[in-house]
């Protein structure tokens, strides 16, 4: 339950880095799982959601993932990838937050470049894909 309260009263907030507002993490409460968390990366952003799955290990050990599974997996490796960037920011959070320690945005940095890494052939291949068939397009109409 501790687990819980903290992360429910939880608030991250920093600067965006074109310098245009704030990006925020907040909890929206508790849920079946654990925490519902929100992010916005400005005021006139989407909000995303995620969920902090708290499972109790042992009597004295929590463990807390983050579950941004609300995006779908897909065939779309670019809609994959996007969908899995979302997490390493509700995950520093949840990690900060229980650590008691400052949001590290160099972790995040870290995880993000490890996400795209990982799917950057199929991006490319999906990308070329879809200009071969825009080229396609543009020809029957022209």
């Amino acid at each position: 339950d501790q687990v819980v309260g903290m992360l429910t009263s939880a608030r991250t907030t920093m600067p965006r880095r074109d310098g245009g507002g704030q990006i925020e993490i907040w909890s929206a409460g508790r849920s079946s799982r654990g925490v519902t968390l929100n992010m916005k990366y400005a005021s006139w952003a989407p909000l995303l959601e995620c969920q902090a799955v708290v499972t109790t290990v042992a009597a004295d050990k929590t463990r807390v993932e983050p579950d941004c599974s609300g995006a779908a997996a897909s065939n779309s490796a670019i809609g994959n990838t996007q969908a899995q960037l979302r997490v390493p920011m509700f995950a520093e959070h949840i990690e900060a937050t229980l650590a008691k320690r400052p949001f590290d945005r160099e972790k995040v940095d870290r995880a993000e470049s490890a996400v795209v890494m990982q799917n950057l052939t199929g991006m490319q291949r999906e990308g070329l894909q879809r200009s071969v068939e825009d080229q396609k397009a543009r020809a029957k109409s022209n």
